[in-house]
């Protein structure tokens, strides 16, 4: 399922959209963002995320396969949003 929960005009961060849009989403609802929502985490634990390299500490090859496999995932829902 798919949920869009605000809209805005002209630009804006996406974890500041939502945020700003209050709102409450069941603890157990799985929501699955791209990086623009790095930090969802500390508002709804039930978030995954891709994860993030720095120069200290690159991805992992888990990682990197983590990540791709999130993003097969919500390839599918870009696709139904666009």
């Amino acid at each position: 399922m798919i949920l869009c929960v605000a809209i805005a005009f002209g630009s804006m961060h996406d974890l500041t959209l939502f945020r700003q849009s209050g709102v409450q989403i069941h603890p157990e609802t799985a929501l699955i963002g791209d990086a623009g929502y790095q930090g969802i985490r500390q508002r709804h634990g039930h978030s995954v995320t891709p994860h993030k390299a720095t120069k200290k500490a690159p991805l992992t090859p888990e990682q990197r396969q983590q990540n791709r496999e999130l993003a097969s995932t919500r390839l599918r829902v870009e696709h139904v949003i666009r």
